[in-house]
């Protein structure tokens, strides 16, 4: 057992060697082949909430509320990722998870998936000496879109932790379904909305009008609209943008973004296309976005700018450490933001005017 920040760990099981022999011996592959463990491991969410913060001071230097801010994003996609994966269950203020190794494989919880030692002994082992480049392989998958409806309970949980509406109205309409009026009431209070008693097509959510692997959108000034997509972070991801007719509106420019994420609450790297209230062009510039849409960082602002309803190429992909946005054509310019999360998602976001993204 071992303690941090007022959280404890507690680990305990069996570890043995059954059926070694003098050869297994003389090889680290050959002591994976036999090892069989089987351990039960508890964890305390304060733990986990206090490493978290430890990392993002770490990074973020003397700024407290920068560093208290990543420290919950760290967190709240740590806790989704291994709740909603299998690979722990959540009691109370505990995680908890038993953990096996056995004929040189590894298991952790209820995920199904069981991971090779041999596999990760040669990761840990072999340096990675290459200079991140584009992935050779591009992803001209039909892009699908991923709903509120389909997302697991503690992902959504996670969303209406940070104040996300739309997971906030699906645990409503959730609770609802199920007959669980307490939490029906607990969640449609938050959502601002009444407790649904019959459950129609008007009450479902409507996926993305996606055509020919296009989204058109046209939204008055003010207004905004967030799509998610599923991301393959080993593959590059072509897409064209255009934005066009622009609204005017006292707080909101006329924009167009596209941003890559994880599945659960997380910082987004964005890349924004917006006619601002000074300018007659479309600037372009890359950010670091809070799990709350908040700037986490400066924006870098691309020194080539396009004219309104211009159609604009986009390259997307990630690599071990950073989100590439690549302008243009073969002579177009890239900008990079930070990604310190699993990218999983795209998201494209449209305000106060009329969008156009194609995935190629």
């Amino acid at each position: 057992s071992a303690s941090y920040g007022g959280g404890k760990l507690r680990i305990n099981g069996v570890i043995g060697l059954p059926g070694v022999t003098a050869a297994d011996l003389e090889s680290e592959a050959g002591i994976l082949k036999v090892l069989n463990v089987r351990l039960k491991a508890e964890v305390s969410t304060s733990l986990l909430r206090s490493v978290a913060l430890q990392f993002a001071k770490a990074s973020n230097g003397k700024d407290a509320t920068a560093a208290e801010k990543q420290a919950q994003d760290m967190y709240s996609y740590g806790l989704g990722k291994l709740l909603s994966e299998g690979y722990a269950t959540l009691e109370k203020d505990k995680l908890t998870s038993v953990i096996e190794i056995k004929q040189g494989m590894l298991y952790i919880g209820d995920n199904p998936t069981p991971f090779p030692l041999e596999t990760l002994r040669q990761m840990m082992s072999k340096p990675n000496e290459q200079t991140p480049s584009a992935p050779a392989e591009e992803d001209h998958s039909p892009p699908m879109a991923v709903l509120w409806r389909d997302r697991h309970p503690e992902q959504l949980q996670l969303f209406a932790a940070n104040g996300e509406r739309n997971a906030l109205r699906e645990l409503c309409i959730r609770s609802a379904q199920a007959k669980d009026s307490d939490a029906a009431a607990q969640w449609c209070a938050k959502a601002e909305m009444p407790v649904p008693t019959k459950f129609d097509a008007a009450q479902l959510e409507t996926p993305p009008a996606i055509k020919d692997n296009q989204l058109s959108l046209s939204l008055e000034a003010g207004y905004f609209n967030r799509s998610y997509y599923r991301f393959d972070p080993a593959k590059m991801r072509r897409l064209q943008v255009k934005l066009d007719n622009p609204q005017k509106h006292e707080k909101w420019a006329p924009s167009a973004r596209v941003c890559v994420q994880a599945e659960t609450p997380s910082d987004a790297a964005c890349i924004s296309f917006v006619k601002f209230f000074n300018s007659e062009r479309v600037k372009v510039y890359s950010q670091l976005l809070a799990a709350d849409g908040q700037p986490r960082g400066e924006a870098h602002l691309l020194s080539r700018e396009f004219n309104v309803g211009e159609t604009i190429g986009l390259e997307v992909y990630v690599d071990e450490s950073q989100a590439h946005f690549w302008i243009g054509d073969d002579d177009g310019s890239g900008l990079q933001e930070p990604v310190l999360f699993p990218a999983a998602q795209l998201s494209l976001f449209c305000s106060t005017a009329d969008c156009w993204f194609k995935f190629d």
